[in-house]
């Protein structure tokens, strides 16, 4: 999947590149525009146009699969994310809960998820859990969910600390 941030819809020569693109890495499966006229630090707008193909990107990491949105937030490159989250299990050691702030997809609290009885995970931007059906096949159930929440507020719950910040 291919991802093009511009500052505007404006896409000079796109009936010209999006055809070469396609010929040129036929294991290319989507084309997608995000549009972020704003002058910040940050890298995504709101406004998404599919150029060509499919709308999700199916990714394996060891045992699970995604089907990774566009804006889906994954770690590129899957042989050293798993060197990487196996680092994280073994640090994490096992328990009753594991709360993954910040989760992206869910990849961390899924790959965790056999060493606790329950997992979750807490996602500020609500794009990043709306990655199409199936999602995260296999291991999502009532006692491994993902919310789209706040992580402050979501943490404010449990421990009286204000939702701010």
């Amino acid at each position: 999947m291919l991802v093009f941030v511009a500052r505007s819809s404006d896409f000079p020569q796109e009936s010209k590149i999006i055809p070469v693109l396609m010929r040129e890495f036929p294991s290319l499966v989507g084309i997608h525009q995000n549009v972020n006229p704003a002058r910040t630090n940050v890298i995504l707008g709101r406004k998404w146009r599919r150029i060509y193909g499919q709308d999700y990107l199916e990714e394996r990491l060891g045992r699970l699969t995604f089907r990774l949105s566009p804006s889906a937030f994954f770690q590129v490159n899957s042989p050293q994310a798993e060197v990487l989250y196996d680092s994280v299990k073994a640090m994490a050691g096992s328990g009753e809960r594991l709360l993954d702030l910040y989760t992206g997809v869910g990849t961390i609290a899924l790959w965790l998820s056999d060493r606790f009885r329950e997992v979750g995970g807490v996602e500020e931007i609500r794009q990043r859990l709306k990655t199409p059906k199936p999602t995260r096949r296999s291991t999502v159930s009532p006692t491994r969910g993902l919310s789209p929440s706040p992580p402050r507020r979501f943490w404010a719950g449990f421990h009286g600390i204000p939702a701010t910040g």
